[in-house]
């Protein structure tokens, strides 16, 4: 029994895929148990809700499911599944205009006639205090990310989260890559300016929240 079940996890995805496209569709439960969890945290990242977390996960394996032939295998297969799953769950995102989402444009850095930045967004060090502070500022953080309007906060959770390429992320939301750095930029401006307001001057919290949003942050 156990060498079975070792033989069953030691399947290549590849492998799951050239069987589900020779007819047997049973392997497809076995492709998406694999990936289940991995997708339910993307959605819950971006959708803070676990009802629609939960559909947009049975909705990204349909949709997986229907576009399995267009799977080259050009790269890696949990790759491409999650490049659909981010696309399907932006396209949700778009489509249900959330009331808390903030104007990025309020939070950006203005400038002067002379180009001369006002109220720079202020950048912050380290210090041997950082778990500490990730534990205090962690939810401020995840509030600051819903209310990021969905093009911003589906670019910053697939480059700083989950550690997608700008390259990749482009690739899964129909964008430039220009388009998605100027948007990361943006958001990581937003977040920082975000955290700056709610703790003020506080020497920890708004000295090194910082280290929260960036690359690999974890939430």
């Amino acid at each position: 029994m156990i060498s079975a079940t070792l033989d069953v996890e030691e399947i290549q995805d590849e492998e799951l895929v050239r069987r589900i496209r020779a007819g047997d569709s049973s392997q497809f439960e076995l492709l998406a148990a694999r990936y289940a969890s991995k997708i339910y945290g993307l959605a819950m990242r971006l959708m803070r809700n676990p009802s629609d977390a939960k559909d947009a996960v049975q909705d990204t394996f349909l949709l997986v499911y229907t576009k399995l032939d267009g799977f080259r295998s050009e790269s890696a297969f949990g790759t491409w599944l999650y490049k659909v799953a981010l696309n399907s769950i932006y396209m949700k995102l778009r489509q249900r205009k959330r009331a808390a989402e903030d104007n990025i444009e309020d939070y950006l850095p203005k400038f002067d006639g002379q180009g001369t930045m006002q109220g720079m967004v202020r950048t912050f060090g380290e210090d041997p205090e950082r778990e500490a502070i990730r534990q205090q500022s962690t939810a401020a953080v995840r509030e600051a990310i819903g209310r990021l309007p969905a093009e911003y906060r589906v670019v910053l959770v697939a480059r700083d989260i989950d550690d997608l390429s700008s390259e990749e992320t482009a690739e899964a939301l129909g964008l430039t890559v220009a388009a998605v750095k100027s948007r990361l930029h943006r958001a990581r401006l937003f977040l920082r300016q975000q955290l700056e307001n709610k703790f003020g001057k506080n020497a920890n919290a708004a000295r090194h929240s910082s280290v929260l949003i960036a690359p690999g942050l974890l939430l």
